[in-house]
C-alpha cells in the first residue's frame, strides 16, 4: 500500500506564530503535529504536541522551537519505507511530498490502522 493512499490533508503554519496560537490551530483541527513552512511554501519544520507542552506559555515563537531536521517522505512509496523512515528517526509524523511539494502527511496512528499491510517486524524489532 502506498503513502498516498493513507495520508491525511497537511496542516501547516508559518514560523513565525507564537507557540500559543500553534496550540490553538492544533487543539481546533484535532492534530497532533504542525508542519511549519516559509513564504513559498517549503517545509522548514515541524512541531509537536510535546514541543507546545515544553514551551506553552513562554511567548516563543514555533521557529525558535521546531525541529528543523525534518523526515519526509514521497506519496509514491510504500507504507513499510514509512515505518522505517519513523524507526530510524525517531519520530511520529512525516510530511509527505510529490516532486517535492508537500501534499500531506502521515503519522504512526494511519500506519497501524493498515498494520495488515507492513512487515509484521515493523513491532517487534
Amino acid at each position: 500500500m502506498k503513502i498516498s493512499e493513507v495520508m491525511k490533508k497537511v496542516v501547516v503554519a508559518e514560523g513565525n506564530i507564537i507557540v500559543k496560537e500553534a496550540a490553538k490551530i492544533m487543539s481546533d483541527k484535532n492534530i497532533s503535529s504542525l508542519v511549519i513552512v516559509d513564504k513559498k511554501n517549503e517545509i522548514i519544520g515541524i512541531i509537536s504536541e510535546n514541543d507546545i507542552t515544553k514551551h506553552f506559555g513562554s511567548g516563543k515563537k514555533v521557529k525558535d522551537i521546531m525541529s528543523t531536521n525534518v523526515c519526509k517522505i514521497d506519496c509514491c512509496e510504500r507504507i513499510d519505507e514509512a515505518t522505517r523512515l519513523m524507526k530510524e528517526n525517531n519520530v511520529s509524523v512525516l510530511p509527505v511530498t510529490q516532486d517535492e511539494k508537500l501534499v500531506g502527511v502521515t503519522c504512526a496512528k494511519d500506519l497501524i490502522k493498515h498494520s495488515d499491510d507492513l512487515n509484521e517486524d515493523f513491532f517487534f524489532d
